[in-house]
This record gives C-alpha cells, structure tokens and sequence, in this order.
C-alpha cells in the first residue's frame, strides 16, 4: 500500500547524530526494528537552541517533520501552567537532539 500525501513514509526516535559535508546525518530507529538515515542540511547550533528555549524550563521532546520541500521542528515542554509546544529552527532542534534531548521524525 503507498502512502498518501498525508501519511509519512517512516516514523522513528532519533538514536543517532552526525554532522557530515553535506549537513547533519540522523540515524533514526523505526517502530519495525530496522532503521533509517535522513540527512538534514544544516547543522546543529548550540547559541540558536539557547536562544528559543530560554525561559522554558522542562524541555520533554523535540518533534521534526521532514518533507521533501519544508522541514518543521518543534518543541513540547512541560511548566507550571502545564504543556508546552514551541516552534524551533532545524539548528536549534540539532542541537537540542545532539544534547540528549528525546527526538522523534516523520519523514514523508
């Protein structure tokens, strides 16, 4: 069965971070056992994710959603009022990935 437009081809936690020539490799762990490689094209930036999580106390995951024409990243977060879902740059959510942060992808 081929997926539609709105169904990602792969689903997975990112197990895995290196930055190569042509941006930054993440090895990414699907639900089936197997896994995959996506390359972003960028590279992590440290001062980027201090930036756009300042203030936000409880970092919980970072969420990217990889098509072939835009990449979206996210943030979700716990505080005192409660959940958090912060848009993030793709720099930022590399770097907040290479630092440990738990990360899921779905690439379509």
């Amino acid at each position: 069965m081929r997926p539609t437009n709105d169904e990602p081809v792969r689903v997975g936690v990112v197990d895995g971070l290196d930055v190569v020539e042509a941006g930054t490799r993440l090895t990414v762990h699907l639900p089936t056992g197997g896994s995959t490689i996506w390359t972003a094209g960028g590279a992590p930036d440290s001062a980027a994710a201090r930036r756009e999580t300042a203030g936000i106390p409880r970092l919980f995951a970072v969420r990217v959603t990889a098509r072939p024409d835009d990449v979206r990243c996210e943030l979700f977060a716990t505080s005192r009022r409660g959940p958090l879902r912060h848009p993030l740059s793709l720099p930022a959510a590399l770097a907040l990935t290479d630092s440990g942060v738990h990360t899921v992808i779905a690439i379509f």
